[in-house]
């Protein structure tokens, strides 16, 4: 009972932090929320600030780190790269460990990030917001495309070197 209230008062504080960093507005607690998703899940990703800057489609953007490289996220690159994390860790809770591990080594966070910020940086000066996300969204579908293709053909090598092994052994028998 004491870890559950440990956790639960630990959950608190954390909200509580990431209120106080939001200065009131939802937009900035938007953004601090989603950097706390790719803080949490991605190993040395962390998130330096939400600043104040206004551009046709985003108020504010979210600015992470990882080994001293910085990225600067608007509001759409961010939710497009949270429902790829979601997805990975999704399909994570359905694997065992093995799987999740394989399943993982298809995917590399920055290289999918810095694809994400190419794109919007590519097309946001003149296309419209719903454009933008439909951009984003049709790339999200393509990286869920591509890490599922990565993932069966990582598995399909797997399959085959475990029968190769068998077979192997069989003959020596």
């Amino acid at each position: 009972m004491n870890e559950k209230k440990s956790c639960l008062n630990k959950a608190n504080k954390f909200i509580k932090d990431i209120k106080r960093k939001s200065l009131g507005r939802e937009d900035f607690l938007n953004m601090y929320m989603l950097g706390a998703y790719i803080e949490l899940y991605l190993e040395g990703f962390e998130v330096i600030s939400v600043k104040d800057t206004e551009t046709r489609f985003s108020s504010c953007y979210l600015h992470i780190a990882k080994d001293k490289q910085e990225f600067i996220l608007s509001e759409q690159v961010a939710q497009a790269f949270v429902s790829c994390l979601r997805y990975v860790e999704g399909c994570q809770d359905k694997l065992n460990s093995t799987s999740a591990k394989l399943l993982m080594s298809c995917f590399d966070a920055e290289s999918v990030l810095r694809d994400f910020i190419s794109l919007y940086e590519s097309i946001e000066s003149f296309h419209t917001k719903d454009q933008v996300r439909e951009r984003l969204a049709s790339r999200v579908d393509q990286f869920l495309n591509d890490l599922q293709q990565a993932y069966e053909a990582k598995l399909k090598l797997r399959s085959n070197a475990i029968l190769y092994a068998i077979e192997k052994l069989a003959f020596e028998l």
